[in-house]
């Protein structure tokens, strides 16, 4: 049997096939057009994929949140734009004939890297993505802790700061605005009087910039409060950064580390490291998924 994953960010789309052992077989990858709406960025994507619909037992569909699970909804997501309270899982399924899923793609994520990645092995797994924006997934004894109304781990919209900002119904001083590349982009750009990508920030840093440095110190220690407080309600064995910022650049990992123990309530026994799977984590968790949904489905229809 086949699985299919498929992960939708706010800059491109992915879909994997993979085998019963969670082997990739297959990978596309196309640009995520807002201009062109949900539906038809999906048809390019699925493109070619309908004639080999009868080989694919189930698909996984991983999206920023919110989502609402059960129902295969993509709510209104802060950093994806022309997907507003679309029904993807139905959508997706009529297109290839087989049951779909959806959920989170941090959750999927992370449910990868403690299935698979870092984590494997460890009872319980937080994981943090911190790319475009934030996103978490908390993973005990290998299952994703959806919550009851698909808003476990929407860690984004915790409050870290006291700075008023917002964006697109998040919360004021929520981590999505304060520690992610676009909180990133945002106060650098204002410092400079000028664009300022998260890349070119970072080269700044690597340069010896003071500004730049204190733009990510602040931004890190915030991501630091943010684990502290995830700290006191799940106390997980470790912790697993993701996305972009984390995977690229090794010096705001360490301050991120050094700024979780400041805040963290047994600071020696934290343990935070690198996801394993790279950009491919999202992918894994909605194969994770996919074989899970099909199987769900067995059991439904038997």
């Amino acid at each position: 049997m086949r699985y299919l994953g498929i992960d939708i960010g706010g800059t491109q789309l992915r879909a994997a096939v993979f085998d019963a052992a969670m082997q990739m077989l297959m990978c596309r990858k196309i640009p995520n057009d807002p201009a062109l709406g949900a539906e038809e960025n999906l048809r390019r994507l699925l493109d070619g994929l309908e004639e080999s619909g009868e080989g694919i037992a189930g698909v996984g569909v991983g999206s920023p949140g919110p989502v609402d699970i059960p129902a295969g909804v993509i709510l209104n997501p802060p950093n994806l734009t022309g997907w507003d309270n679309f029904a993807v899982a139905a959508h997706v399924s009529g297109k290839l004939g087989a049951p779909a899923c959806l959920n989170n793609d941090a959750n999927l994520a992370g449910w990868a890297e403690a299935v698979l990645g870092a984590g494997r092995g460890l009872p319980s797994v937080f994981y943090i993505t911190a790319s475009t924006g934030i996103g978490g997934a908390f993973v005990l004894e290998g299952k994703v802790l959806n919550g009851a109304h698909s808003a476990g781990g929407e860690i984004y919209n915790l409050i870290v700061s006291e700075d008023p900002y917002c964006h697109r119904g998040v919360n004021p001083g929520a981590a999505n605005e304060q520690c992610g590349g676009h909180a990133l982009e945002r106060i650098a750009s204002a410092a400079y009087g000028r664009a300022v990508t998260p890349r070119e920030l970072f080269g700044m840093c690597e340069a010896g910039d003071a500004r730049a440095e204190t733009i990510v110190a602040r931004c890190a220690d915030h991501m630091g409060k943010l684990i502290g407080n995830i700290i006191c309600v799940v106390d997980p064995h470790a912790f697993v950064l993701g996305g972009s910022l984390a995977l690229h650049n090794p010096w705001y990992v360490e301050k991120v580390r050094a700024a979780a123990r400041r805040y963290a309530i047994h600071p020696n026994a934290l343990d935070i490291r690198l996801a394993v799977l790279g950009d491919d984590a999202g992918l894994y968790g909605a194969g994770l998924l996919a074989r899970e949904c099909a199987r769900s489905h067995h059991f439904e229809t038997i």
